[in-house]
């Protein structure tokens, strides 16, 4: 039945490349990760995951970094409106978390709001294909 069905969704890459944007190693390092992780995950459930990249679930849940967007120096423009996609993505996951998590204080705690905005994309994605 349809509560049986399950849903796996992962984190897409690659959907552009700019040479500053992201260290080629770290982007191999990414794809390979992933690759692996679609062929357990469709092994285990039989399900074979949708690929979401993160600006399509920053663009369906409106998420912009222009409202955490603070950069007074042009030469840090960059690096600040980077680090505000990631304070807008964890500002708008935080709220949708148990109120008991901890979240850490590292830069871990971006990889986790990745995953869970990555998570709320493919269940909405699963209900408009349902």
């Amino acid at each position: 039945g349809e509560a049986d069905r399950v849903v796996v969704g992962v984190e897409g890459y690659l959907k552009t490349f700019g040479h500053a944007r992201f260290h080629t190693r770290g982007l191999f390092a990414l794809a390979e990760v992933n690759a692996i992780c679609r062929f357990v995950c469709q092994q285990l459930t039989g399900a074979a995951p949708l690929v979401i990249h993160p600006n399509v679930s920053r663009a369906m849940f409106n998420i912009s970094a222009d409202d955490h967007h603070r950069a007074d120096d042009p030469k840090k423009k960059k690096t600040s409106k980077s680090n505000a996609i990631k304070e807008a993505v964890l500002a708008f996951v935080q709220p949708r978390m148990p109120p008991e998590y901890e979240w850490p204080t590292n830069q871990t705690r971006y990889d986790i709001a990745d995953s869970h905005l990555i998570a709320l994309t493919t269940l909405e994605e699963h209900k408009q294909q349902a």
